[in-house]
């Protein structure tokens, strides 16, 4: 895997008004994230002297929180990474509220806050200048020579991040922008705002909007325990987020730290995909540089989800799934009101992605104020259909009202077979595909007969593999299920169970307890004994699409998230599946029906993944 950083928040227990005492406590805790192998720890603002009102004017103070810089650079000398600690800083005649950036047994370099805050228990404004009145010089300060910026970046030239005070993300115009759009992969915040009744929620809420806006690691660290007194309480609180996500928080009062790991490649691929990132105008800001920070060997700690489309908790599990299929129906109910449709027609298997298919036919019925019964469901039997699917399928289509059409294929298809001169015992791809498109036949028909659409019922996860017969199950007139994958299927199918009258909820369990399967020939046929885990397919893709991984790095993250239930073998066999398929199936993924687009990933032709169906397989191995 490409260089791995790991990010450190800390919060020690501040002594106010005792920088040397601080020194120490801080590089106690610099200790501890450096045997964790932090390449960056950020600690609270003015955490060196504590918030100290008026006494922060004073020169005695002042001289003392330079001596106890000083100090916690000589005591970190020999330690590895960066650390951001905040100190008071007096510039000339003004007094700046800084962070300053220690390497190596030095202060490197240092940013300023820009916007000073002006309420109770923090009123910069009567202390503090803001960074607009800031120099641009090099000082010399607690034994260190480094340059002064505005808008300060850091980089050891792969890992570049930038400083930003908890006020300054608060305001209208927060300074992160420029920072990241100057190539800030994280920005580290140090933080002092007291608790409140939602202040914490407020607080993380803000910072991983931040994280997603700006497409980076956003870190908080927030004045603790010894702060607190007076009119303020302080916490501790601290966070990690990344993209958008919260990777770590504790709101411990006393010796918090928390750490994340971010792969800068991640952040990079993001920003590269996102067309609107560099849209934005920003002043150009040269890094200042930093010896090579540590990195983190193979994945770290990153545990990559092994389900990654379905959320693991059951709440957030249900919202989601709620939220899906709101998406299909309302874009469903859209295409027929444009198209003038009377009916929606739809071939139903009791396999998992035609009833997902029917269960959004049905609320879209509803959101359009038609009867169910508009939907009409086909079950065309053929050589390989079970009486398990067949009869939950048509159970289900009758208990949801739908009308229900039975279509034999049987006789038409060995029709189909004397014209072609193919041999009914050959049981090859002729054999199955027949079967297909002769469905697709007799759905396309229908339609036309009642006006109606045709409901595509082919999920994500085949599109992405080609799991589907060209000009068969591979068209429809609406793909309503294109934008789900097939490991999200299930749960939304669960979640529609726990909610429905128990003779329906019933088939639904049934329904995700069949094996997969597209019962083209007889006897068992099990998709994932063909092509292997829907579920490794979908955790490739994922982190194929949304991060451009390689298929080394792939196969280091499937090792991480399944080490406990599936092998090395099976894991590199379902990604050379995955790659070769992914590739060489292009072509129909270029032709394939309008679909709504349910999430970041998505393949659909226009808009969503874009390649030439030309692209060798051999690519992915080299």
């Amino acid at each position: 895997m490409e260089k791995l950083y790991r990010l450190a928040a800390a919060v020690p227990r501040v002594t106010p008004g005792d920088p040397r005492a601080n020194a120490a406590a801080m590089a106690s805790l610099f200790e501890r994230a450096a045997a964790d192998g932090a390449a960056v720890t950020v600690m609270p603002e003015l955490a060196l002297t504590g918030h100290l009102g008026d006494l922060l004017t004073n020169r005695q103070l002042l001289a003392a929180a330079e001596q106890g810089a000083a100090e916690l650079a000589a005591a970190t000398r020999d330690l590895p990474g960066a650390l951001i600690v905040g100190s008071p800083l007096p510039v000339g005649d003004r007094l700046f509220n800084a962070a300053l950036v220690i390497q190596g047994g030095a202060v490197v370099g240092a940013a300023v806050k820009t916007h000073l805050p002006n309420r109770l228990e923090a009123n910069d404004g009567r202390w503090f200048s803001p960074a607009a009145e800031l120099p641009e010089t090099e000082i010399e300060y607690a034994g260190s020579t480094f340059p002064l910026r505005r808008r300060a970046l850091f980089s050891d030239g792969v890992l570049c991040f930038g400083v930003e005070f908890e006020d300054d993300l608060a305001a209208v115009t927060p300074p992160s922008h420029e920072l990241a759009l100057n190539g800030a992969a994280a920005i580290l915040s140090p933080a002092a705002h007291p608790e409140g009744l939602g202040a914490d929620a407020a607080r993380r809420r803000r910072i991983m909007a931040a994280s997603e806006r700006l497409t980076a690691a956003y870190l908080a660290a927030g004045a603790g325990f010894g702060e607190s007194g007076g009119d303020a309480a302080f916490a501790g609180h601290a966070l990690i987020a990344v993209d958008g996500a919260l990777r770590a928080e504790t709101d411990d009062a006393d010796d918090v730290f928390i750490s994340a790991d971010l792969p800068v490649a991640w952040i990079t691929h993001l920003r590269r995909a996102r067309r609107d990132f560099h849209t934005t105008p920003a002043d150009s800001i040269e890094p200042l540089k930093l010896a090579p920070l540590p990195a983190v060997a193979g994945v770290g700690r990153l545990a990559p989800d092994p389900t990654p489309f379905v959320p693991k908790d059951p709440g957030e599990r249900r919202a989601r799934c709620a939220e899906v299929l709101r998406i299909q129906s309302g874009a469903l109910a859209r295409r027929i009101v444009a198209c003038h449709a009377e009916r929606m027609v739809l071939g139903i298997s009791g396999g998992l992605d035609s009833t997902l298919a029917m269960l959004a036919a049905i609320e879209t019925c509803r959101s359009l104020g038609w009867k169910p019964d508009r939907l009409l469901t086909v079950t065309m039997p053929g050589f390989g259909t079970t009486g398990r699917t067949r009869g939950n399928a048509e159970d289900l289509a009758e208990l949801l009202g739908a009308e229900l059409r039975v279509v034999p294929i049987a006789d038409a298809v060995r029709g189909h077979f004397r014209d072609i001169g193919h041999d009914e015992a050959e049981r090859n791809t002729v054999y199955e595909n027949s079967q297909a498109r002769e469905r697709t036949q007799i759905l396309m028909d229908l339609a036309n007969a009642v006006n109606g659409l045709v409901i595509g019922t082919g999920d994500l996860s085949e599109i992405a593999l080609g799991w589907c017969t060209f000009n068969g199950d591979h068209m429809a007139m609406y793909g309503v299920n294109a934008g789900v994958p097939k490991s999200l299927i299930r749960p939304m199918l669960e979640t529609a169970a726990e909610k429905a009258p128990e003779a329906v909820a019933a088939i639904l369990r049934d329904i995700c307890a069949t094996p997969v399967s597209p019962e083209l020939l007889p006897g068992a046929q099990h998709t994932e004994s063909i092509l292997g885990s829907y579920e490794l397919h979908d955790f490739y893709l994922y982190y194929f699409l949304k991060y451009g991984e390689t298929p080394e790095t792939l196969l280091e993250l499937a090792e991480a998230a399944f080490a406990d239930r599936v092998d090395r073998a099976a894991l590199t066999a379902a990604l050379e599946t995955f790659g070769r398929r992914f590739f060489v199936q292009q072509f129909k993924r270029n032709c394939s029906p309008e679909a709504p687009q349910i999430s970041e990933i998505s393949l659909a032709a226009r808009g969503g993944w874009e390649m030439p169906s030309l692209i060798d397989p051999a690519f992915w191995r080299k």
